[in-house]
């Protein structure tokens, strides 16, 4: 993967490229390369590098982080005991959940966080205890709420209480991970060069994406761009939305604070 230094893994298509792999000749036998490297960095040096690996025989898109595929249920890589605590809704726990959920009304997140909350526990005593006799509900649960978090970092309070809408809308099919497309791919420094790279990439023949994070699933080169048609359409954070832009795939109030930190982050010149 390229570094922010500038990293041993080249483009094949780059007159560098034999010179690079010379100590492995039979790299670009079964393998090409196709790097995005926007020349423009982000505040701190962030360089938005990305790496698109081809194996060619058995036609597998490897790509780290321009893509995700969320699959309905937890692989079998995550702790079960870890998603029933983050997916338990009971009020008197020391759970994850209970954490997550006591946390978000404590500050009344957005405004409806404290409402939302004391709605669900306000549910009669034997709809919570058939809830907490559903153990599979509550690891699906569990793997829904720990989804949002990690990409949206702060979702609606709706989705927090019941994540099952919200999730459904990711899960399944190949998106750009919302943190991803709000505060890198949106930026005017990034979205150019991320432009051609989907094109180039998407002149590959694949029929397989293997991402680094979540799930690998079939793909092809019109997946790929399908999936960064909505990023490449959307108006950069702090414009008016291009009202004939592909919709995002996932729900705007869930995004909010990304959109929030976006808008931040341009203000003071680091995307």
């Amino acid at each position: 993967m390229p570094s922010s230094g500038g990293g041993l893994l080249l483009d094949t298509a780059s007159s560098a490229a034999a010179a690079n792999y010379a100590k492995a000749p039979d790299l670009m036998d079964e393998f090409e390369v196709k790097l995005l490297r926007p020349k423009q960095r982000l505040g701190f040096g962030y360089a938005a590098n990305e790496a698109a690996v081809l194996h060619k025989d058995s036609k597998t898109l490897a790509l780290t982080d321009a893509l995700v595929n969320v699959p309905a249920t937890a692989p079998a890589i995550y702790d079960p005991a870890n998603l029933m605590a983050v997916g338990d809704n009971t009020r008197d726990s020391n759970s994850l959940g209970n954490i997550i959920l006591k946390a978000a009304g404590a500050v009344n997140w957005r405004g409806t966080a404290k409402a939302e909350v004391e709605s669900l526990w306000s549910a009669s005593a034997a709809e919570q205890q058939q809830a907490e006799e559903a153990e599979a509900a509550q690891m699906q649960r569990g793997w829904e709420r720990n989804t949002l978090l990690s990409l949206y970092f702060g979702p609606s309070p709706r989705s927090l209480v019941d994540p099952d809408a919200s999730f459904q809308k990711l899960s399944s099919k190949w998106v750009v991970a919302p943190v991803t497309d709000k505060l890198i791919y949106s930026s005017s420094r990034v979205k150019p060069e991320l432009s051609r790279w989907v094109e180039d990439v998407a002149r590959w023949d694949f029929q397989t994406i293997a991402p680094a994070h979540f799930d690998v699933r079939p793909g092809t080169p019109a997946d790929l761009k399908a999936a960064f048609a909505p990023t490449l359409a959307e108006a950069p954070p702090g414009t008016p939305a291009n009202a004939d832009a592909p919709s995002l795939p996932y729900d705007r109030g869930d995004a909010s604070l990304l959109d929030d930190l976006a808008s931040g982050l341009v203000k003071v010149g680091i995307i």
